[in-house]
């Protein structure tokens, strides 16, 4: 009896595992190829390989060959920009050589090869959900390696999918050409908002209702209450008093069109103010990304922000050394409202249980909160001012327990189309290699 090998499965667009969020939806993403492939191997390109301890293989992505951080700082590595035109053509000609099955060759260094190697061996890509595809600094490199691993996949002719993904913003003409082009190659494109939808139509790129899948991070389990009530406890939080969880992020640093940093920061932090003393009240912040560079460690700005309201520093609490996601979505469920920055810091709250108040620092935060019905709730971080936090943090006080129950309802039906993701996949891969949904694909 011929022996059935295990599908080797290729997840692309991973970022790092210090962030919080991309951690959270990776988790997911793994919880439902193993469910719809069992005793699959998967290997990960990533954009800090360094940064993973599961049991899978992490290796560096396109984008990793050519972007490092140096003493917290992001830069681009100069010497491999300058191969940039021969390692292009180079992994061009060892993917038409391996999908015309002329024999594999090496060209370029062993750290470099193994991501080569890994699109060859994959019986099947996987796009990680989350916002990869949008237009962003003066030339936009990011967003062309971002790009070039999904053209990559097609080029070896690979069965490629894509998890609920963002799409947009595109203000460059070139990037919505590319993205019209390269996305009808995915065999399965979900997308976790309704902007991202009309974005890809406006392409020219046909888009079902039933692509338009909730962010993955919406099935994430905490960790038991009781726990978090202790660890909370061991910092010297009491839950007996009016709680409110705050994000923030050095949106300045890392995006050089943002030129309103210090207005932001200090509009929490009077908005946090008014929540302690219009409430006999205390906020917590939470780090939700601790890296890898310094312009995306939000422990630099919470500390900021916490300076401001050095006055009442008994009631200002930092939970900055906790980043697993299922350990800060089970805190963020001890809170009473949430002030989050972070997309994700809001989500975890949310499944929680937890009314979230959103500043947006990008279009997928209105996106997903269209899809829940909630866009009231959030705040671009171009406008915010303290005032609007204020008003808005009191009417989302006002509403929270109607707020709470329409959470209840939604979380319930969008877990349901979440688990509904991998199925789709696997069924459409084992169709398309002649086999039932349920049998495994050997060679």
């Amino acid at each position: 009896m011929k022996k059935i090998a295990p599908v080797k499965i290729l997840v692309i667009h991973v970022h790092s595992s210090r962030n919080a969020g991309d951690a959270a939806l990776l988790a997911a993403t793994l919880d439902q190829l193993y469910a719809r492939f069992p005793g699959a191997v998967i290997t990960l390109a990533m954009n800090e390989p360094a940064s993973f301890s599961g049991r899978e293989r992490a290796i560096g992505s396109f984008t990793w060959w050519f972007k490092t951080v140096v003493e917290g700082r992001s830069v681009w590595r100069k010497a491999m920009l300058l191969k940039l035109p021969f390692l292009f053509l180079a992994s061009a000609v060892y993917a038409l050589a391996t999908r015309w099955g002329t024999g594999r060759f090496r060209l370029i260094s062993q750290e470099c090869q193994q991501l080569l190697d890994a699109y060859a061996e994959a019986d099947l890509i996987v796009s990680c959900p989350g916002n990869y595809f949008y237009s962003s600094g003066k030339l936009g490199l990011p967003f062309l390696f971002t790009l070039w691993s999904l053209g990559y996949a097609l080029m070896m002719g690979k069965p490629t999918y894509s998890m609920p993904q963002t799409v947009g913003p595109l203000w460059r003409r070139r990037d919505r050409w590319l993205v019209a082009r390269f996305f009808r190659g995915y065999r399965l494109l979900f997308l976790r908002d309704p902007r991202s939808a009309r974005l890809l139509r406006s392409l020219g790129l046909r888009v079902q209702n039933e692509q338009v899948t909730p962010d993955m991070a919406f099935a994430l389990q905490g960790i038991p209450h009781q726990a978090a009530e202790r660890l909370l406890a061991e910092r010297g939080i009491s839950l007996n008093q009016p709680l409110l969880g705050v994000t923030a992020m050095d949106w300045g640093l890392q995006n050089s069109r943002f030129g309103r940093q210090p207005e932001y920061e200090a509009a929490i932090a009077g908005a946090v103010r008014w929540f302690i003393t219009h409430y006999d009240g205390a906020a917590v912040f939470f780090a939700q990304v601790h890296g890898p560079s310094n312009a995306e460690d939000d422990r630099k700005v919470v500390a900021r922000i916490s300076k401001q309201l050095s006055d009442i520093q008994d009631r200002v609490f930092l939970v900055t050394d906790i980043g697993e996601p299922w350990t800060l979505q089970s805190l963020y469920g001890c809170m009473d409202i949430f002030l989050g920055t972070r997309l994700h810091s809001c989500i975890f709250a949310m499944t929680a249980g937890t009314p979230a108040l959103a500043i947006a620092y990008q279009s997928k935060t209105w996106g997903i909160y269209e899809s829940l019905g909630l866009d009231k709730y959030v705040i671009d971080i171009d406008d915010v001012t303290e005032l609007q936090l204020i008003r808005k943090l009191d009417r989302l006080w006002a509403e929270r327990t109607r707020v709470r129950s329409h959470l209840h309802e939604q979380i319930k039906v969008i877990q349901a189309q979440i688990t509904a993701i991998g199925a789709r996949i696997a069924r459409d891969f084992h169709q398309l290699r002649g086999v039932n949904s349920i049998t495994r694909y050997g060679h």
